[in-house]
């Protein structure tokens, strides 16, 4: 039911005699609303729902952007669409919900229905290596022949337990440690 069926079943209830809460319990409505309603006549409350439905919203300054979004990536998410407002607009202030039903709303105006893509997923083999427990790996570079059983392509990161990136003295004296560990990754 829009604001003006309501209005009308309001006025209809009333010339019946039913008291305010009756009427805002059986319409599931506020009692307010029902007072609101009430004091209005038939010609503000025509105005007044005629006002709402031509009212803007926030984000119709954004709705060619969005709309471009929504084309060129139909499975783009209301969250998304937030999160690249906010970094192409600073100032951009909107809750979620707000954005959330306006791109709905922008989907069944302009016929964007909401795909799913499957993601590609691979296998990732990750092991770290202590090297201090091998004196095979203390002088040797870092390659594949190290490791016979990995195929394809992959990378060896090399990191220090502390957090630092390089291989050398200050690693041992921040963890008591001679060497760092090496991850791989296919």
């Amino acid at each position: 039911m829009d604001k003006f069926e309501i209005y009308v079943e309001i006025r209809g209830m009333l010339n019946q005699k039913y008291s305010i809460s009756t009427i805002a319990r059986k319409l599931n409505i506020s009692r307010n609303t029902v007072y609101k309603y009430i004091r209005k006549s038939p010609e503000e409350m025509a105005e007044w729902t005629a006002s709402t439905m031509i009212r803007s919203k926030k984000l119709d300054i954004y709705m060619e952007l969005i709309l471009h979004w929504l084309r060129e990536f139909p499975d783009l998410t209301a969250a998304q669409v937030q999160d690249w407002l906010k970094e192409k607009y600073p100032e951009f202030k909107v809750g979620e919900s707000t954005v959330r039903s306006y791109v709905r709303c922008l989907r069944e105006d302009y016929q964007i229905p909401k795909e799913s893509s499957t993601r590609d997923y691979q296998a990732v083999v990750f092991v770290n290596i202590n090297l201090s427990q091998s004196d095979h790996f203390k002088n040797e570079p870092l390659h594949s022949e190290l490791f016979p059983y990995l195929e394809g392509d992959w990378e060896f990161r090399v990191s220090c337990p502390s957090g630092q990136d390089t291989l050398n003295s200050s690693c041992a004296q921040t963890t008591g440690r001679s060497h760092p560990f090496v991850s791989y990754f296919v």
